[in-house]
């Protein structure tokens, strides 16, 4: 099979807006990937996007891990094809470039790749190859996870129109072997572990995650660092949710967690109590409904003030947004609107503890894009606020 190919590197630089692109297909990000194929009509008056293509050698540690979900997804959710080539078993160095340690991802990073596939229809994978400061040992240990001739294969297939469902099927679970064997070397039994991933990951919807997950009750705790700003109220929170029987959905130390049905009225009225009452009831009521599942995801973001800001998320979609993707079948979205700066995951979605200038908190809940609730007024505008923001501080 022959291919006539044209190379044009570089984004921004030619008549073709790759980011406009994704976006007139529906993509819910403004991420554009490393490499874009797309195939010319046969007028030679379009270009139809066929798969998409990531390659990454940096350690795999902290945020670095996770800083390619957003293309996968902005790809995966309008049905093109991602394949994220990464290396495995990198070392860190110290000051002297001695080596530290080897680093590893968090195994539930593989995993979301999974869902994405197996909730969009589409290809969305992670192909693992040994980093070259990679020991023979975790050569060894990762070597049936590897897969860079399968992955060659699936994009020559991709590119010539052929079926490309066994390739698929082996990547799937060879990235699937990855996640075992990362979960394996872990010291604390913080993750799942074993066959649990592929039986969760073959579960038909979020309710039968979520009960899945309350089986198999992996508890959560939320992780904070001193070099983040948070409001007097903020530790109170987190202990509210820890209290609440919060589970992990997969993985402990990542800062997603499920709430058990059954605790969710009663963590409504804490929370309400917390910031003495100012939280509209609609939204509370919503906090307190236990007819799905509830999903929280805590963002630490770039605001000066540290106000407490957390995602609640239903999966079950108590609204009128159907749930897809992520661990529990979650989607993320961009809120429009006064929110548009703020990243959301989910379709039901709060983004709280905001403020109006320097006149202290306010309580009126606005309605976002997509049946999200945004608690507070003009939240870009406290953003830009020099002076320290402590919003909803339930101070004596």
């Amino acid at each position: 099979m022959l291919f006539s190919v044209d190379l044009i590197p570089g984004h921004g630089r030619w008549d073709v807006d790759l980011q406009q692109m994704l976006r007139a297909h529906g993509a819910p990000l403004r991420e554009a990937t490393d490499v874009l194929i797309a195939r010319v009509s046969a007028d030679g008056k379009k270009e139809m996007m066929v798969a998409a293509l990531e390659f990454c050698s940096a350690l795999p540690a902290g945020n670095n891990a996770w800083q390619r979900n957003g293309r996968a997804l902005a790809c995966a959710a309008v049905g093109i094809p991602y394949l994220y080539f990464a290396e495995v078993g990198g070392v860190e160095l110290d000051e002297n470039r001695s080596v530290k340690a080897p680093r590893f991802p968090n195994p539930i990073v593989p995993f979301s790749y999974l869902t994405a596939s197996r909730t969009f229809g589409v290809a969305c994978l992670p192909i693992y190859e040994p980093s070259p400061s990679s020991t023979a040992e975790i050569r060894a240990s990762f070597a049936p996870s590897f897969g860079i001739e399968i992955g060659q294969r699936l994009v020559r297939a991709i590119i010539g129109g052929e079926s490309h469902a066994q390739s698929e099927a082996e990547l799937t679970e060879r990235a699937l072997l990855a996640v075992e064997i990362l979960s394996a070397q872990r010291s604390r039994v913080d993750t799942l572990r074993g066959l649990e991933w592929k039986e969760f990951l073959n579960l038909a919807n979020a309710q039968e995650k979520a009960r899945w997950l309350e089986r198999h009750n992996i508890p959560w705790v939320r992780q904070t660092s001193g070099k983040v700003k948070v409001s007097a109220t903020f530790p109170r929170l987190t202990a509210l949710f820890e209290s609440a029987s919060s589970l992990s959905v997969g993985a402990g130390a990542i800062p997603i967690c499920l709430i058990p049905q059954v605790k969710c009225e009663q963590l409504a009225k804490k929370v309400q109590r917390l910031y003495r009452g100012a939280l509209g009831a609609d939204f509370v009521a919503w906090l307190a409904s236990s007819g799905q599942p509830l999903i929280v995801v805590w963002i630490t973001g770039f605001k000066p003030g540290g106000g407490d800001h957390f995602e609640a998320v239903d999966p079950g979609h108590r609204g009128q947004r159907r749930g897809v993707g992520g661990a529990l079948g979650v989607r993320t979205r961009s809120r429009a609107g006064k929110q548009g700066f703020i990243q959301n995951v989910g379709g039901d979605a709060i983004a709280h503890a905001q403020v109006r200038g320097h006149q202290g908190a306010r309580a009126d809940p606005i309605p976002a894009a997509d049946g999200a609730y945004a608690v507070g007024d003009d939240i870009y505008s406290a953003l830009l606020k020099e002076k320290e923001l402590l919003p909803y501080d339930a101070r004596a």
